[in-house]
């Protein structure tokens, strides 16, 4: 019987401490600015990253961020010089003041 306690003590300890590892793992989501978040340029949609290799041949995507209304920020470097443009998920580019 003390054998069957002390086993049972063992699983119901484990398993909390599972459950409670578990329900206390970070989210890993970095909001940037109010309503954008930072996405990895391998997630961009092929027509934002397209339209980045047409018109800024020479640059590459050095930080991209996304609003609510799928309008992406891009931080664009070329020739140690670095530009923000604005799309939206189709390509078109956005002019923003």
């Amino acid at each position: 019987m003390k054998k069957l306690s002390v086993a049972l003590a063992l699983v119901l300890g484990t398993s909390m401490t599972t459950t409670a590892f578990a329900q206390t793992q970070p989210v890993q989501e970095k909001t940037v600015q109010q309503g954008e978040k930072e996405v990895a340029v391998t997630e961009l949609p092929a027509a934002v990253k397209e339209a980045v290799k047409t018109d800024h041949p020479n640059a590459v995507i050095s930080n991209a961020r996304v609003n609510g209304n799928n309008e992406y920020t891009l931080t664009l470097t070329a020739d140690g010089k670095s530009q923000t443009v604005h799309t939206d998920a189709n390509g078109k580019w956005i002019k923003r003041d």
